[in-house]
């Protein structure tokens, strides 16, 4: 019986601190006037640059250890910067699965995209 009663005073509390806390549950305008939650508002971590990244700030990111941090520069300082995060396929050890998983964790950077042709001749 008295295990039940802690049980519920516990949850209880929980319960009770997460409406005391400020912020928790608020919301905050974004720039189109929609409102989103805290959680929302701030992106948990920054985006890895996978063309200015060393090899220990590229093993911070899941399923890139060591060896393979190490393959991806080395690709990068013969080929060039990275156009699309997609073209960490041609980096031996990294399949699809693996771009899928760190598509929302890592950036090419700005102006890395393929230049657009002029139209003159």
């Amino acid at each position: 019986m008295r295990v039940a009663i802690r049980s519920k005073c516990v949850w209880l509390s929980l319960v009770v601190s997460l409406l005391l806390t400020p912020g928790a549950f608020a919301a905050s305008p974004a720039p189109d006037g929609s409102l989103t939650s805290a959680a929302e508002a701030q992106p948990l971590t920054p985006k890895v640059n996978v063309n200015t990244a060393g090899i220990a700030e590229l093993q911070t990111l899941p399923g890139i250890g060591p060896a393979l941090a190490g393959r991806v520069v080395a690709y990068r300082q013969e080929h060039g910067p990275f156009r699309s995060v997609e073209d960490l396929l041609a980096v031996k050890g990294i399949g699809a699965r693996l771009v899928t998983k760190l598509r929302d964790r890592v950036t090419v950077g700005e102006g890395r995209k393929k230049p657009k042709p002029s139209g003159r001749s």
